[in-house]
């Protein structure tokens, strides 16, 4: 299990995407993936450990093909995991205890098995036929820096992927859209405006029903064609205004990796994953070494010169 103290008064449990690191599945019969009322049995040792957050991995609707980072439903528990109830009760529970509840929140793509999808691949426009991205032929060519997937809509057009091919991009537009490719739309446009506000709605879904705030997957991935994402961070930072005003007392987490544009952005922490020419989250797992064999990219990175304000527990 690992423990990360950030400042003396934040402690966060990570509570990885299959709950193992806190919980066994409720029922013995169970396979052991844990669940959410295997994390609330839990909390009476959680509190003992001076916990004050757990972070949640994907816990939504999910055919499970990225481990819940392809929610088909950001409104409902997944099944394996439990409830609407469930989480709500957790999150209670919590609150009542004074540990915060972090979820985590996957703007930038969905599943192919969400119902906005299926709606935007049909050839009728619909509400939601620009709530992806969709060039206008399924025979264009591939574009640079763009995972063009084809061969799954009814319309005549392919759309374009986050990462698997099951991940079909949420459309926040483009930062520079090229006039000559009219389906590149900008932020602006009614497609991705509608999709800005149905996050903001998710988010207030979840705040009030007991949740202190997000780790946001992918943060800085929103707007395609973004150099130094200056178009995401607006909207981000729209978001945490609107956030300030309604939830003042929530969070924002980023999956950045790249402090300076995340917290411009409107974050309130990054999380260093491993990558961006940094050791991030690598370094909880690394040994620091000795001599020749010192790893530059072990734990004590996030000592640096004062290991009263960032310390690493491992039991």
């Amino acid at each position: 299990m690992k423990l990360l103290l950030l400042g003396k008064n934040f402690a966060v449990l990570m509570v990885m995407s299959v709950v193992l690191a806190i919980s066994v599945a409720s029922s013995p019969a169970e396979y052991c993936i844990g669940d959410i009322k295997g994390i609330h049995e839990k909390l009476d040792y959680i509190q003992q450990l001076g916990v004050n957050a757990i972070w949640i991995n994907p816990c939504f609707e999910s055919p499970f093909k990225d481990a819940g980072y392809d929610v088909s439903d950001y409104y409902k528990v997944a099944p394996r995991y439990g409830t609407n109830a469930d989480l709500e009760e957790l999150m209670s529970d919590c609150n009542t205890r004074g540990i915060r509840v972090i979820l985590d929140l996957v703007p930038g793509h969905t599943s192919m098995d969400h119902a906005w999808f299926q709606e935007s691949q049909k050839a009728e426009r619909n509400q939601y036929t620009d709530w992806y991205i969709w060039n206008d032929s399924v025979w264009a060519d591939q574009e640079p820096g763009l995972n063009i997937t084809r061969g799954y809509a009814e319309r005549n057009a392919s759309y374009i992927a986050n990462f698997f091919y099951f991940q079909p991009a949420l459309n926040y537009g483009f930062a520079h859209p090229d006039p000559d490719k009219p389906w590149q739309q900008p932020v602006s446009a009614p497609g991705p405006q509608a999709v800005i506000q149905e996050i903001k709605h998710i988010i207030a879904f979840w705040l009030e029903r007991g949740a202190s705030g997000f780790r946001v997957d992918m943060a800085s991935s929103l707007v395609k064609r973004d150099p130094g994402k200056i178009e995401t961070g607006k909207i981000w930072q729209d978001i945490r205004a609107w956030m300030s005003e309604h939830y003042p007392e929530a969070v924002l987490i980023a999956e950045w990796g790249v402090p300076a544009q995340a917290l411009q952005s409107g974050f309130h922490v990054d999380m260093l994953l491993g990558g961006y020419h940094n050791p991030g989250l690598t370094s909880l797992f690394r040994k620091r070494g000795i001599g020749m064999h010192r790893d530059p990219y072990g734990w004590s990175f996030f000592f640096f010169n004062d290991t009263a304000t960032t310390e690493i527990y491992t039991e």
